[in-house]
């Protein structure tokens, strides 16, 4: 309605009728509110949806986590029998039974990786790792890195040379090391004879670390391909032993770090694998740590070894008797305690999963508060352990231990038990 008065008197109205628009309105907001409850319903579904897959992904995590738990115990087992057979054995009377030794536990290491590397995706995937980003210099980094490949360079003919830099980072130092470690496994891997090289440059406000080689290097249709699951690409002269996993857990690890990944080849000329990660604030120096030679174990040292598992012990007991320490070995946590306070122990290697009540961590707790306190490192494939505010401080070796760091270990006790004594 609208209504005005006239000039000269009077008042004039007018009405419209608006029936038809009302109508049209009434059948737009009742088409509004369909569309919102079916959009609403969607949601719901998709919800649920999100809810069901998440739900699986976790199982599936569970599941391989649980599983690998299980496979790495007799792979833990086999490396610590063929320790104990390579001390035992005279290489100028049987250097073939030597070479079966290594071979042996090569293969175990390989399907330790296979089994480490499809665990990394199930984690990486669901959700599970958090980077924990912290300071440190990368150059000590690099220079563990070219320690634990120069072996294994040097066995394939390579020589592996490194150039640390002195700078210091601010990322995640474990995740940072495993795309490091896939690095330089594939260039080890990949490359028949020549040079390799790791080492960091500064780029701005970034340091971009390089992992460089002369292989057969990568064509360009292939660059893509290789960061995917299972996919590997096979060269004359290479190693072998791959399983394609290894650069599709570095391209899920840079994402989750917000770091790029640079790669540049040329067939026949080699690759560079690169990745850039940003400087820590200035006035930030660590000393590089210098790396120990390696020790002689005192005769008698006493090493108290509790694990669940009979198999185990019975690998530990070979092992550690092949090196002449004296093995305590407890299938319980009341047989380890009984030991630990009649023997008094230099080395303690605790497992964490012991289907008691108690954990690993409980144990290594009342351990530390006798007095002397031995020497404890915290044995267990599950990684994520590492996590609990119980490890603070604690030497933990995962499942199956390289042998390599369990005599590192040991080594440093029976010298910290040589100064003592």
């Amino acid at each position: 309605m609208v209504g005005r008065p006239m000039p000269g008197g009077g008042y004039v109205q007018s009405f419209t009728d608006i029936t038809a628009e009302k109508e049209a309105q009434a059948d737009l907001e009742a088409r509004v509110a369909a569309r919102t409850q079916d959009l609403a319903q969607s949601n719901a579904m998709l919800d649920e949806a999100r809810a069901v897959a998440e739900t699986a992904t976790r199982d599936k995590t569970r599941f391989l986590a649980a599983a690998s738990h299980d496979l790495l115990q007799p792979l833990h087992a086999a490396r610590l029998f063929c320790a104990a057979l390579d001390e035992g054995l005279d290489d100028d009377r049987a250097p073939h039974q030597g070479e079966l030794v290594r071979a042996i536990d090569g293969a175990i290491g390989s399907a330790d990786t296979l089994l480490r590397a499809l665990l990394d995706v199930s984690r990486l995937d669901a959700g599970g790792v958090v980077p924990k980003v912290e300071r440190f210099a990368l150059g000590a980094l690099i220079e563990e890195l070219a320690a634990q490949f120069r072996p294994l360079a040097g066995e394939r003919g390579l020589v592996l040379a490194s150039h640390p830099g002195a700078f210091s980072v601010a990322t995640d130092r474990s995740l940072l090391r495993s795309i490091l470690q896939n690095f330089l496994s594939n260039a080890v891997r990949y490359s028949a004879d020549g040079r390799i090289w790791i080492g960091a440059r500064r780029r701005g406000g970034d340091v971009l670390i390089e992992v460089r080689d002369n292989g057969p290097g990568i064509a360009a249709a292939d660059r893509e391909r290789i960061f995917e699951e299972f996919e590997r690409l096979e060269s004359k002269g290479s190693a072998g032993g791959g399983v394609g996993l290894g650069l599709a857990i570095v391209r899920r690890i840079a994402r989750l770090l917000g770091a790029s990944v640079e790669l540049r080849s040329e067939p026949g000329r080699g690759t560079t694998f690169a990745v850039r990660v940003p400087l820590a604030p200035a006035g930030f120096d660590v000393p590089l740590p210098t790396l120990s030679a390696a020790r002689a174990l005192v005769p008698g040292l006493r090493v108290l070894c509790l694990d669940n598992d009979a198999t185990i012990l019975a690998a530990l007991d070979a092992a550690l008797r092949a090196r002449r320490c004296v093995p305590l070995l407890a299938a319980t946590i009341a047989e380890a305690m009984e030991l630990a306070a009649d023997e008094e122990p230099d080395v303690a290697l605790i497992d964490y999963h012991l289907d008691e009540v108690e954990d690993g961590l409980d144990v290594v707790a009342r351990l530390r508060a006798m007095t002397p306190a031995p020497a404890i490192a915290l044995v267990t494939a599950d990684r994520a352990v590492v996590e609990d505010p119980r490890c603070a401080g604690l030497v933990v070796l995962t499942k199956p231990v390289e042998p390599a760091d369990l005599w590192r270990f040991i080594e440093e006790a029976s010298a910290a038990a040589a100064r003592g004594s």
